[in-house]
C-alpha cells in the first residue's frame, strides 16, 4: 500500500463518523467498479426490502421499465462491467 494512503487512513480515524461513512461509500463504489460486484450496506438492503414490501405481487417483474433495466444490467455483467444498485 502506498505510504500516502496509510497516512491518510491514520487521519481518517479522527474524522467525524458521517465523513467516515462517506469515505466508505466511495471506497465501496471503487471496489464495485474493480470487481464488478456491489455489496449493499445493511441500510441499503433494508430500504430495498421496505420498497419491495410496498409493492403488489407481479407489479415489478412485469413492468417494462424494470425489465429493460434488468436486461441492461445483465449485459453489463456479461461484459465484465459492474452494475450500480441505483441503475437497476
Amino acid at each position: 500500500m502506498m505510504q500516502s494512503i496509510k497516512d491518510l487512513l491514520k487521519r481518517v480515524e479522527n474524522w467525524p463518523e458521517q465523513d467516515q461513512q462517506e469515505l466508505a461509500e466511495v471506497i465501496r463504489d471503487i471496489e464495485a467498479r474493480r470487481t464488478g460486484a456491489y455489496h449493499a450496506t445493511p441500510e441499503e438492503l433494508q430500504a430495498i426490502d421496505e420498497a419491495l414490501g410496498q409493492m403488489a405481487p407481479g407489479e415489478v417483474e412485469n413492468d417494462p421499465r424494470f425489465l429493460r433495466r434488468i436486461d441492461k444490467a445483465r449485459r453489463s455483467l456479461r461484459a465484465g462491467r459492474g452494475v450500480r444498485l441505483e441503475d437497476v
